[in-house]
């Protein structure tokens, strides 16, 4: 894959080097990645500054298809939801409920983490999702939109989106992740590092009211 010109490198926190990173992305190029504010609201709808929305709202919104758009193709909310990128019930066949619970506190500019450049608590992220059929929700995301520099489909031959450079996996060692088009990165380490993972059957409660009433 060609990188064009004018494509920064940010090297990503790495779960082997116990350092904290001095590359800080800033608030725009953070968001470029998430493509939500802190309130939930998509930058689709604000691009300029988060004013808030109804929470009814926060999911109705459709992506526009242009050059340079508010949400890159490779956005992770894209990559995870492409809407109206793919045709008729393609997205909604592949949805799931999903929830991120974090644990650890977060670093303190007087804290000891912050003067010794170093982490001392531990920090992530539990991933919860739910969804009728695994392999088309949680890993069809993953495998077939997120590690997929092709995908979304976009009606723009010269742009091809790239990885999600949050969860995208490159696969391949010692090759980055890129994601292209206006504002192109190269991303030679992962934001997440998966510690474990695993797969539950959680029946609805109507279907344990029937199960067990009979």
């Amino acid at each position: 894959m060609n990188i064009s010109d004018g494509v920064t490198e940010y090297p990503n926190p790495s779960s082997k080097d116990t350092r904290l990173t001095n590359i800080k992305l800033d608030k725009q190029r953070f968001l470029q990645h998430i493509r939500r504010v802190g309130s939930g609201t998509p930058l689709e709808k604000q691009p300029a500054e988060d004013r808030g929305v109804p929470e009814d709202e926060l999911n109705s919104f459709d992506y526009k298809k242009v050059k340079s758009p508010n949400c890159p193709f490779a956005a992770h909310i894209r990559k995870t939801n492409p809407r109206n990128d793919l045709p008729g019930n393609f997205t909604v066949n592949s949805s799931i409920v999903r929830a991120g619970i974090p644990y650890g506190e977060e670093i303190k500019e007087d804290s000891q983490e912050k003067r010794e450049n170093r982490t001392i608590i531990d920090r992530g992220l539990a991933f919860v999702a739910y969804q009728s059929i695994i392999k088309e929700g949680f890993i069809e995301q993953q495998k077939q939109w997120a590690n997929n520099p092709d995908f979304p489909p976009t009606p723009l031959h010269e742009i091809v989106p790239g990885f999600d450079g949050i969860i995208g996996q490159n696969n391949k060692p010692g090759d980055a992740r890129v994601r292209n088009g206006i504002d192109g990165l190269k991303i030679s380490k992962d934001f997440v590092h998966p510690r474990a993972g695993c797969y539950f059957f959680v029946p609805s409660i109507p279907a344990l009211h029937e199960y067990f009433s009979g």
